[in-house]
């Protein structure tokens, strides 16, 4: 069976990247792919996640990306201070 792929843009710290992905990866190989695209140390991928930028939800497996879908790479440490920043302003 021939492999499906997908093209997508990926977002790091600013910086966006076409990518061609499979359809068949799974969260853990999908940031890798995302990591080595911006030679960054695939051993911290828990550190990562993968979001889809207009939906704002998480990517857990490539087969729900649709063509020029914009992913967001982001540093779980840095989401976390952003996260209580916006919860405050909703107060």
């Amino acid at each position: 069976m021939e492999e499906t792929k997908i093209r997508v843009a990926i977002d790091y710290k600013g910086t966006r990247k076409p990518k061609f992905l499979s359809t068949t990866l799974e969260e853990r190989e999908l940031i890798i792919e995302c990591l080595e695209l911006f030679q960054l140390d695939v051993n911290h991928w828990k550190n990562f996640e993968l979001r889809i930028s207009l939906l704002d939800c998480l990517v857990q497996h490539s087969n729900s990306l649709l063509a020029n879908d914009i992913l967001i790479l982001a540093n779980k440490a840095c989401l976390i201070p952003q996260l209580f920043k916006e919860n405050k302003e909703r107060i």
